[in-house]
């Protein structure tokens, strides 16, 4: 019987030897290291990519809400759009109808004032008592068309507002 353990140290040496000159020579020599770094990092950026992949969903989240936000206010501004128009249709309405009114009672006040307009006793107390009820109502009527007022007031500066708050944005129509 042959005793291995002297005749397997070279021939241990010969098979490293030949081992080392053939990863030298191929070039296979660290091949291992740099296969296990080029894991490494193929790990690192499939976890890169999966922060990204994320980070993108996220924002494809956002910009669906935004754009149904933008979609919302430009209803909201359209109806306000046609509330405002209706308005100001009305209010030119109401301005004739009552410059209308102002002119005859300063023709009927100047009638009075002139004598020229000579009522009885019992119809002067009659005809004033009817020009303080015209008076009245047509106070009353100023009222109303300074509160008409405030709400175009209003309704200007939500307006600007928005305007303001989409300046510049190529997707805001309005």
């Amino acid at each position: 019987m042959v005793d291995r353990s002297i005749t397997a140290s070279p021939v241990r040496r010969v098979r490293g030897w030949l081992g080392r000159t053939r990863a030298s020579v191929v070039g296979t020599r660290g091949l291992h290291a740099r296969a296990a770094r080029q894991a490494s990092e193929l790990t690192r950026l499939r976890e890169r990519t999966a922060v990204v992949e994320k980070g993108l969903a996220a924002q494809r989240s956002t910009l669906e809400k935004q754009a149904r936000r933008l979609k919302e206010l430009q209803d909201r501004v359209s109806t306000l759009d046609r509330a405002l128009t209706l308005r100001t249709v009305e209010h030119g309405r109401r301005e004739i109808q009552f410059g209308t009114i102002e002119e005859r009672l300063g023709a009927v006040e100047e009638r009075l004032r002139d004598g020229r307009l000579v009522p009885l006793d019992a119809s002067e107390a009659e005809a004033r008592d009817l020009l303080e009820e015209v008076r009245a109502e047509h106070a009353r009527l100023r009222a109303r068309m300074q509160i008409v007022s405030g709400y175009e007031e209003r309704l200007r500066r939500v307006e600007e507002s928005v305007a303001e708050l989409y300046d510049g944005d190529p997707r805001h129509l309005v």
